[in-house]
Parts: structure tokens; C-alpha cells; sequence
């Protein structure tokens, strides 16, 4: 595989980034797979639909990848 995790794939990833991404990623969101389905079949997302598809499948892939840092609990005063 090429790789396609390019800064400004990351910012503004086409509607390719987006299938190719998703095709990568074990998970299951509903409207994720509903929308990945109109696009195979070759019809358009709307607004609100490429909205949640973006950012769920590049939410997905930045906690997959290790990107988001966990804050750590304080440890309890003695």
C-alpha cells in the first residue's frame, strides 16, 4: 500500500483518501458503512453525511494510529 497519510490528506482528505482510509479500519459505525455504501453505488453524500463520515473516519484513524495523548491520573497526596 502507498502511503496516503499525508499532512494535507490529513487536512482535507478527498473523497479516495476517505474510501481508501475506511477500507483500512476494523470498527463498526453504522453511518459510517451507510455512507462507504452510497459511495460505492456512485451517489454523492450530503453535507451533514461527508461531515460525519470525514471526521468519524479521521477520528477513528488518529486513535488507531496513537496520535491523541491520554492524560495520565494524578497520583494520590500521601
Amino acid at each position: 500500500m502507498n502511503e496516503i497519510n499525508t499532512a494535507s490528506d490529513l487536512e482535507n482528505p478527498s473523497i479516495d483518501t476517505l474510501k481508501e482510509i475506511y477500507s483500512h479500519q476494523d470498527r463498526e459505525c453504522w453511518l459510517c458503512k451507510e455512507y462507504a455504501s452510497k459511495l460505492e453505488a456512485g451517489k454523492e453524500l450530503k453535507e451533514e453525511e461527508l461531515w460525519h463520515f470525514t471526521n468519524c473516519i479521521m477520528a477513528w484513524e488518529k486513535v488507531s494510529q496513537g496520535h491523541i495523548i491520554v492524560e495520565q491520573p494524578l497520583e494520590k497526596a500521601a
